[in-house]
This record gives structure tokens, C-alpha cells and sequence, in this order.
């Protein structure tokens, strides 16, 4: 990676796996892992935000996830404590990975960053320019989101109109708040017209209300993604 105007560092985190096989989206899906990622033991780091590539579709209507074949390029914004001191990154993670059988695989890494680090590195800039694709760009219009209760959770029904990403397409609802949980159902298109659903709850008591600014959509197909950003729009 290297170091930002801002002081900041872009950097990334690669992995490279065996032909065929596949790791997970932040959002992994029905049948996915999701990856967890800790930072505890670094020093002069004041956060880590990572910016993910667009996923796709995996497996049929009953056994879906959403991750990346092949290799992941994940980059990262790394903010310091310090701008002018160097940075010693410990990484810990665990991330899903899966071909017939899938199985969590952990893993360590330890790394350094320098000011003096300024060399841009072109497969972290490809990855960045593969961010989902954005509404406008997508012709996304008439985005609609409903809630009505369901049993110790809140239905969520999404409708907007868009052309056909692919022969399958599912609507990820990202809603990361402490002890809530998301199901998320396949979509069904009629023409342009895409809808999807899933159910939120809560891990621990029955839930009564959502932050709906922290409610997030992105729709996925077996070969793109479309950033379709927050619920409240």
C-alpha cells in the first residue's frame, strides 16, 4: 500500500485461492461464513475501514452465498494515531472458504508501513475501481422499502425498478448493529421491476425498531452488484 495527502494509508489485504474455490462477502448469504477480522495487538492505528470489491451470486435458490472465486484483493484505509510515526499492522482473521466442503480457515499476518511508503500499487487500484456499481449508473429508480411484523422479528420488503443483472439476483439487506440478526430471501423480477425480502431480528429479545439509516442494500447477481445504499433514500 501507500501513504495518502491526508496522511492515511490505502493499503490491502490479498487472498489467493486454490482454482474453484470461494470466500465471502462481508455479507456472505444463506449458506456463507462471515469474515472476522481483529486488529487488537496493532500500534498507531486509530482505525481500519475496508472498502470491498463487488461480489457475486454462488449456488441455487436454496444454498446461496455471496464472495469472490479465485482471489480477493481487499482493500483498506488505515488512519494512524500519528501521522509522522511508522505503523505495525497484527492482523488476525478468519474468513469461510469453500469449494464441496466449506470450512473456516484462520491466519495471521504482521505488517509494517512507513511514511515513507508512497508507491501506488496497481492491483490494490484495480481493486478499488471494482467497487459496486452505483444507482444512477445501474438505472435504478423507484427504490420502495416497507416493514411489517413478522414472528420475534421485522419483514422487510424491498422494490425498485432496474434492468436484469444476471439470471439471478438476490437484494443483501446489511444491517450491522450488535445482537441483531438478517435473513435475507431471494429476489423475483417482473420485467424491470426487482423485489426482495428478509427478516430482522433481534438475537436476545423481541425487536421493536430499526436505525433506519444504518439499513443497507446492495443487489448481487451471479455477475455484478449494484450499490443501492441506504433504505431511508
Amino acid at each position: 500500500g501507500w501513504q495518502n495527502v491526508n496522511g492515511s494509508y490505502t493499503a490491502a489485504l490479498i487472498i489467493n485461492l486454490e482454482p474453484e474455490w470461494k470466500t465471502y462477502w462481508h455479507t456472505p448469504g444463506e449458506a456463507g461464513i462471515r469474515p472476522q477480522f481483529s486488529f487488537f495487538d496493532s500500534r498507531n492505528v486509530e482505525s481500519i475501514r475496508f472498502i470491498w470489491p463487488a461480489p457475486i451470486l454462488f449456488g441455487g435458490k436454496d444454498m446461496w452465498s455471496v464472495g469472490y472465486k479465485d482471489r480477493l484483493v481487499l482493500p483498506f484505509i488505515l488512519t494512524p494515531k500519528n501521522s509522522v510515526e511508522r505503523i505495525s499492522l497484527e492482523l488476525s482473521a478468519m474468513i469461510g472458504i469453500c469449494n464441496q466442503v466449506c470450512v473456516p480457515a484462520d491466519f495471521e499476518i504482521s505488517q509494517n508501513f512507513s511514511p515513507a511508503t508512497k508507491k501506488r500499487d496497481p492491483k490494490i487500484i484495480a481493486a478499488l475501481a471494482s467497487r459496486p456499481k452505483q444507482k444512477a449508473a445501474a438505472r435504478v429508480r423507484d427504490l420502495e422499502c416497507s416493514f411489517s411484523p413478522a414472528k420475534n422479528a421485522i419483514l422487510l420488503t424491498i422494490s425498485l425498478k432496474m434492468p436484469s443483472l444476471g439470471k439471478q439476483e438476490v437484494i443483501m439487506v446489511n444491517y450491522n448493529q450488535p445482537e441483531h440478526g438478517v435473513r435475507t430471501l431471494m429476489a423475483s423480477r417482473n420485467g424491470l421491476s426487482l423485489s426482495g425480502k428478509a427478516l430482522i431480528s433481534h438475537l436476545s429479545k423481541n425487536i421493536t425498531g430499526l436505525d433506519l439509516s444504518k439499513i443497507f442494500l446492495t443487489a448481487v447477481s451471479e455477475t455484478s452488484a449494484v450499490d443501492l445504499g441506504p433504505c431511508e433514500d
